[in-house]
């Protein structure tokens, strides 16, 4: 199926590793010129290479920022001003990582990691996506909003903020669709399932065989697919809808 994705600017928000990376990685390969930003400029700059080592011919332009300061906005609108016209956002950044805070502090620090993300970058993006033919954004959330797993609670209430807002730009940027992805457990490098992989991997089968349908983790590239597909032309009537990709674990019908 072709995508539509060649010659079109997509932006990808948290793009150095894991998720962002295969992203990144599947944008380049259907002709997409992508904006990569993350915090770390070394990790970006490695990536950057390695993605032109794969697509030597790509357009892949990186930026460190650190997105969940809401001063960044600012900087990141004059960035894509620069660069022309944007088609596409896929925001990843984020993390479910128990920090041990107080709850009241807990909160504030889960929804700077996953919500103020999505918050600066729309506001930095938006004006330029009403401009294209064919604005789309993607969230990554994951199925942490949509029932209990064993996470931080704070980092389930973060994602599900994600959702309602959504669904609220579903309709307040139309003609931009806006979609989540919706994601289970993926194996990526640092990930508290390469851990548990390492540390006790009999007790991580017994648990994906009894929680998850399909009975393993996802590889990166199995929800960058989704999300790569949800942001091009090819999901063109497709807006304010989350995609589930977690293998079958999510029980609501």
């Amino acid at each position: 199926m072709d995508l539509g994705l060649a010659g079109r600017h997509v932006l990808v928000a948290g793009a150095s590793r894991g998720l962002g990376f295969a992203i990144v990685s599947n944008l380049l390969a259907e002709g997409a010129k992508v904006t990569s930003v993350g915090r770390d400029p070394e990790s970006l700059a490695a990536a950057r290479t390695f993605w032109l080592t794969g697509e030597p011919n790509a357009i892949v332009n990186t930026l460190a920022l650190d997105l969940s300061d809401q001063a960044s906005a600012a900087t990141l609108a004059t960035y894509l001003t620069d660069e022309g016209g944007l088609d596409g956002v896929i925001v990843v950044a984020g993390s479910g990582r128990p920090t041990g805070e107080p709850q009241t502090t807990a909160f504030a620090t889960a929804t700077a990691l996953n919500v103020m993300p999505a918050l600066v970058t729309l506001e930095a993006a938006g004006p330029l996506l009403r401009k294209s033919s064919s604005g789309s954004v993607v969230l990554i959330s994951s199925v942490a909003a949509m029932e209990y797993i064993d996470c931080p609670p704070e980092y389930a209430a973060a994602k599900a903020t994600l959702h309602a807002y959504a669904s609220h730009w579903s309709r307040e940027l139309r003609p931009v669709r806006v979609n989540v992805v919706a994601p289970g457990n993926i194996l990526t490098e640092g990930s508290v399932w390469q851990r548990r992989m390492r540390e006790d991997p009999t007790a991580l089968d017994e648990y994906l065989s009894r929680e998850v349908t399909l009975g393993r983790v996802a590889e990166p590239e199995e929800v960058a697919r989704v999300a790569v597909f949800l942001v091009s032309r090819a999901a063109s009537f497709m807006t304010g809808s989350t995609v589930v990709v977690d293998g079958g674990q999510v029980r609501q019908w």
